[in-house]
Parts: structure tokens; C-alpha cells; sequence
């Protein structure tokens, strides 16, 4: 998984498996070049202060890292949004397992708060209880299996942040997120006016840049 974090590898701390990745500064400095590709990786973006960090049962990846305590769940409490919705980070994506083996949730969540994940063994950008900042996060679909509970083989669907920088730069975001969005939204209406167009010429016809 090529995310950003591997561009931004200076803000990455080490762990060892059973304890809480290590804790670590977001950004200070970062070209717009790197924050415009958070934002295209990016399914939420957000300004927020992480509150609270409690271990995650239902992810426990023996067979991958040896350890059956490696994952933690982290609440934010958001301030303001760049991109994305809040709803959609509310819980753990379970896949398909059944709804009666799923845990509760671990949080009490309000309108303004959402719930990451953290593993022990994976690159991911800092998460700090108490550290407000600007956190890129990803929902990386399928990407961890759950353990051996049945004779089937089940993933589920973390949240990872996968940049964080210091709240100053949160304007530059915002600035970056309107931009992009405005950009998307351009090529949207290009494609469909080239789509109209070639429909009624009855030829297909590549959108401009």
C-alpha cells in the first residue's frame, strides 16, 4: 500500500507489538505538493484533537505480527472538516461477519467525533491522545483479517491516518481542499459535455485537459 505515509516517513514512529505506536510530531513544514496528494488519498480529512485510546479484541493478527494485542482504537473530536463526512468513520467496518460476533463499540461517540484505528506493526502517520492537528485518514478496505474464529477467512475495513500536520497549516489545507475540489469539478463538467457531445455525433471523443 503506496499511501502518503510513505512520503512523509520523517513523522512515522516505531512500536513494538503490545504497546501503542510510539508517539511522534506532526508536520511543521510540507509542500503543497504533498499536502494536495494527502488530500487526493485522503477519505476525511479533519482538524482534530484525539481524546481517548482503548485496544482493539476483534483485530488481533497473530499470524501476521505475533502478537494478539497490536491494534487500538482512537477517538477524535473534530473541529472543523477539509474533505469527507464525519458518518462515515463512526465504527469499525466489520465486513461480513455476523452482527452477533461483532463487540460493541468502544466509544460513546457525539455528532463531531470519529473513531481510527492503530497497529503496533503498520506505518501510520501520528495519532497522539491530547496532540491537536490536521489528520489525513484513509478506510483501507479488506486490508486486515481478522483471526481464525471460523473456518472462513474475514477481513475488516481499518481507518488509518496516513498524514498529520500541525494545526497552523489547517488554512493551507482548507485552501488546497477548495482548489482540488473545484479542479474535480471542472473535469466532471468537461467529461460530460464530451460525453454529450459524442453521443450525439455517434463518435466517442476524449475530454480536453
Amino acid at each position: 500500500m503506496r499511501w502518503i505515509w510513505l512520503l512523509a516517513s520523517v513523522t512515522i514512529g516505531c512500536a513494538h507489538a503490545g504497546a501503542p505506536p510510539a508517539p511522534a510530531a506532526p508536520l511543521a513544514i510540507a509542500p503543497d505538493s504533498l499536502i494536495s496528494e494527502g488530500l487526493r488519498q485522503a477519505d476525511l480529512v479533519v482538524l482534530a484533537t484525539p481524546d481517548s485510546l482503548v485496544a482493539e479484541p476483534m483485530i488481533a493478527p497473530s499470524v501476521q505480527f505475533g502478537s494478539s494485542n497490536a491494534w487500538w482504537n482512537a477517538r477524535l473530536t473534530t473541529e472543523a472538516v477539509a474533505k469527507g463526512a464525519l458518518k462515515g468513520a463512526k465504527r469499525m467496518d466489520y465486513g461480513s461477519l455476523p452482527t452477533w460476533q461483532t463487540p460493541p463499540r468502544p466509544f460513546k461517540l457525539a455528532d463531531n467525533q470519529v473513531m481510527i484505528q492503530l497497529g503496533a506493526r503498520w506505518q501510520t502517520a501520528p495519532v497522539v491522545v491530547g496532540q491537536r492537528a490536521v489528520y489525513f485518514l484513509k478506510k483501507c478496505y479488506n486490508c486486515v483479517e481478522l483471526p481464525h474464529r471460523t473456518q472462513y477467512r474475514m477481513s475488516v475495513s481499518p481507518w488509518f491516518a496516513i498524514l498529520t500536520l500541525i494545526p497552523d497549516r489547517w488554512p493551507e489545507v482548507e485552501r488546497l481542499a477548495r482548489e482540488q475540489a473545484t479542479s474535480e469539478a471542472h473535469r466532471a463538467t468537461v467529461a460530460r459535455a464530451a460525453a454529450s457531445r459524442s453521443f450525439g455525433t455517434g463518435r466517442s471523443e476524449a475530454p480536453p485537459d
